[in-house]
């Protein structure tokens, strides 16, 4: 974390701090939603048929997002010929691979020769596709957790009396920013 002060190194890992918990959390409600009394056989059916749907729907969607995925990430890539590093990637080359101390940084910059300034270039673009992939990758899975957890929570909803699963279910899905749940399925699950 070359270049960041102390202030930036705490929110960095407090966002990480807060990013796990939250993971746990889910983990938490979607163990409370699994536990959860899966109704008759008639209902059971029911489930499975919306289950499959979902699934078929979860695997289009992904058929469709990961070839967007790798075109978009080709050209995050190519991008750093267009726009090119900021002299903030230069420093941090002179700090982070050349082991330059960082009262030197700047003069480091200046000597830099051709085919550095290319390896820069490189690793920016190395580093933009990357931070897509993970970005994208993490939606990607987010989106198909929720999806999958909210059909598996919708199947017991009619068996509750009160709103405590619904609840869960609703956090789950913004904790996986799923539309899978809609606040009228809701409704229609308490007249149920």
């Amino acid at each position: 974390m070359y270049g960041l002060d102390t202030f930036e190194r705490i929110a960095i890992w407090s966002v990480l701090g807060i990013a796990i918990l939250g993971l746990l959390y889910a983990v938490f409600l979607r163990y409370q939603v699994l536990k959860e009394d899966k109704g008759t056989r008639e209902m059971q059916d029911v489930w499975n048929a919306i289950r499959e749907g979902a699934n078929a729907y979860l695997r289009r969607q992904l058929v469709t997002i990961l070839p967007l995925i790798l075109i978009l990430t080709i050209v995050l890539f190519a991008s750093i010929y267009i726009v090119p590093p900021t002299s903030e990637a230069s420093v941090w080359y002179c700090m982070a691979i050349k082991k330059v101390p960082a009262e030197l940084a700047e003069q480091c910059v200046e000597t830099l020769t051709v085919p550095e300034t290319q390896q820069i270039r490189t690793y920016i673009g190395i580093g933009r596709a990357l931070a897509f992939v993970l970005g994208a990758g993490f939606s990607l899975a987010v989106g198909q957790i929720g999806m999958r957890m909210a059909v598996q929570g919708m199947c017991a909803l009619p068996l509750q009396p009160g709103i405590h699963l619904v609840t869960r279910c609703a956090l789950l899905i913004v904790l996986g920013r799923s539309p899978a749940c809609s606040p009228m399925d809701w409704v229609f699950s308490e007249v149920r």
